[in-house]
């Protein structure tokens, strides 16, 4: 019996793509597309990730973007690229309700160097296919360590202090 995912695939990638798994992925390309924003109820310009060896890309907002430049020791989105980061899935509250989202971070010992399979399928109704660079994903990993693991357990401090103070919680970007 298929998954709710595998019956409806997003065009980006989401957590249920990942499912428990952390994955080290090699930075392809980053781009802005314009997709339509339920939220604001218009079409709006979003930056994606994208990575060797998958067709889905990941919408990123600012605090994704800092975590990204950190790991890959980038000033510029340009410098992401060639670049591998760690990518999982956690649960996180946002607008009301539960998500789950895809998370970056540092390569650990535990990620696994190729795509998930979910990361290939087309969207339902995303009829163009995108020519994406199928080379090497990672050649090596090592453990997360340093100012980027400070900051991501920094990140995830205030984002536990945010709920449990929903009066100062904000919109996930």
């Amino acid at each position: 019996m298929p998954t709710l995912n595998e019956m409806f695939p997003s065009q980006y990638l989401c957590g249920d793509d990942l499912g428990d798994k952390s994955y080290a992925l090699r930075i392809s390309r980053v781009v802005t597309e314009q997709i339509f924003d339920k939220r604001e109820k218009k079409k709006a310009r979003k930056w994606v990730v994208y990575f060797n060896g998958a067709k889905k890309g990941c919408l990123i907002g600012k605090e994704q973007a800092k975590v990204i430049m950190l790991v890959t020791n980038s000033k510029t989105s340009e410098e992401w690229i060639g670049k591998v980061v760690g990518v999982h899935a956690e649960w996180t509250k946002a607008y009301g309700e539960d998500h789950f989202v895809p998370r970056f971070g540092p390569v650990t010992k535990q990620s696994s160097g190729a795509a998930p399979e979910a990361m290939n399928q087309d969207s339902i109704d995303d009829g163009d296919e995108q020519d994406i660079d199928q080379g090497e994903n990672v050649v090596e990993t090592t453990p997360a360590e340093g100012p980027v693991l400070d900051f991501i357990e920094e990140m995830k401090k205030e984002e536990g202090a945010k709920k449990n103070n929903p009066s100062t919680s904000r919109a996930v970007e």
